[in-house]
C-alpha cells in the first residue's frame, strides 16, 4: 500500500484509489502507514476522522483528499483548488 501511495503522490496525475481497511482510523496518522509530510506541506481537516486534504502551497502539484467511511478509504488526487 505504501508503494502504491508513493507512486500516486509523485505521478502528478489525477488518480482515485479505493481501499478497504479493518481499522481505517490510523490512515490519517503521519507516523502510521503513510508519511504524508514527505509529499505535502499543508494539511486541512474538513471533517474530523472522515475527510482530510493535503497540498503544497504555491506548487503546481495535485492535491490529495482522503475520505473514510464504513472501513473504506478513498485517496483522490486532483487539481488543486484556489485557497480561501
Amino acid at each position: 500500500m505504501k508503494k502504491l501511495f508513493d507512486k500516486c503522490a509523485v505521478a502528478n496525475k489525477a488518480v482515485n484509489v479505493s481501499l478497504l481497511f479493518k481499522d481505517f482510523t490510523k490512515i490519517f496518522n503521519s507516523a502510521g502507514l503513510i508519511d504524508y509530510a514527505k509529499y505535502y506541506s499543508e494539511r486541512k481537516v474538513f471533517e474530523k476522522g472522515r475527510v482530510v486534504g493535503f497540498r503544497n502551497k504555491g506548487k503546481d502539484k495535485l492535491e490529495l483528499q482522503i475520505c473514510c467511511s464504513g472501513g473504506w478509504v478513498w485517496w483522490t488526487w486532483s487539481k488543486a483548488r484556489q485557497s480561501s
